[in-house]
């Protein structure tokens, strides 16, 4: 192995963290799991790992929202992330194709043009979808830099358009 500092690692060549990998696992069978700890610890390095060996009882996706500065871009990344990974049904590649684009005034009974307030709506919505293709498979999102997005729409929307 060749010395790498701040770089990424092949997956294969990240060793000693198997046990809380395992670990890791067997939380996100039950419950949802935030990884948290300062920088240069390893966190992107266990979850591309994880990534990378991951079960067939899930069905996961890996995001590095650093450069996600809105709701919308948020919403937008989402659906970039999963398109290409899901059901080859026409029916949700033609579902995915409209919220990709986020550009249609409406989506079902959802005011896109307003999308400041009908935020939760459209990530619920967006959730509901990858569960119905999921099937039975666990959904797994691994957000990554997810604190730096919050300070980024934060800093461009406004602290009360999170609320």
């Amino acid at each position: 192995m060749r010395i790498n500092p701040g770089g990424r690692l092949d997956p294969a060549d990240i060793v000693g963290r198997d046990d809380e990998i395992a670990r890791y696992w067997t939380i996100l069978e039950r419950q949802g799991l935030v990884l948290s700890a300062e920088r240069r610890i390893g966190k992107t390095h266990i979850a591309l790992k994880m990534l990378d060996e991951c079960s067939p009882r899930f069905v996961p996706f890996y995001q590095d929202l650093e450069g996600v500065h809105s709701i919308r871009e948020l919403l937008r990344s989402i659906y970039r992330t999963v398109e290409n990974s899901l059901s080859t049904s026409d029916r949700w590649k033609n579902r995915l194709a409209k919220w990709v684009t986020l550009v249609p005034p409406r989506i079902g009974s959802i005011d896109i043009s307003v999308i400041h307030e009908n935020w939760p709506s459209l990530m619920a919505t967006a959730f509901e979808d990858l569960v119905a293709i999921a099937d039975d498979q666990l959904v797994l999102m691994m957000w990554d830099e997810f604190p730096l997005m919050l300070y980024n729409i934060s800093k461009r929307e406004g602290r009360t358009r999170c609320d």
